[in-house]
């Protein structure tokens, strides 16, 4: 019986030029979309301008994840990671570290919601994102 190769198997190669390039189809993907709920406007301009490298955004488990991944549809785990990472990235780069205030906080990780659900919908709206 064939062994499952998942993507974070030690014998799946991978390289580090291949998570960039997906890293960058994600990061296109988001700043180019046009986001369908009238909550997710205000946040349009902060996904616009998104240039940021892999380097600088995602852990290395989640690069390594990215370049092992099969091409074709994103896999729900690595979905669920990249829209966590780069909506904690926004957060912190445009609203800055957790307040230790009680209602700011509340304020603080109700943009993180909307950030994260911002990336999630354009990740799967029209279609589920492909990876090349």
């Amino acid at each position: 019986m064939p062994r499952c190769r998942l993507p974070w198997s030690e014998d799946v190669e991978w390289s580090p030029e291949v998570a960039q390039q997906r890293f960058q189809q994600v990061l296109e993907r988001v700043s180019k979309y046009d986001p369908t709920e009238e909550s997710h406007k205000q946040y349009e301009e902060i996904f616009k301008g998104l240039t940021e490298k892999a380097d600088d955004i995602l852990p290395d488990r989640i690069m390594m994840v990215l370049g092992r991944a099969p091409p074709g549809p994103i896999h729900i785990y690595l979905f669920n990671w990249l829209c966590a990472y780069i909506g904690k990235f926004l957060l912190v780069k445009h609203y800055g570290a957790r307040p230790a205030g009680w209602n700011d906080r509340i304020r603080w990780y109700r943009h993180y919601d909307m950030l994260r659900d911002y990336v999630e919908e354009a990740l799967t709206t029209p279609t589920w994102m492909e990876l090349q």
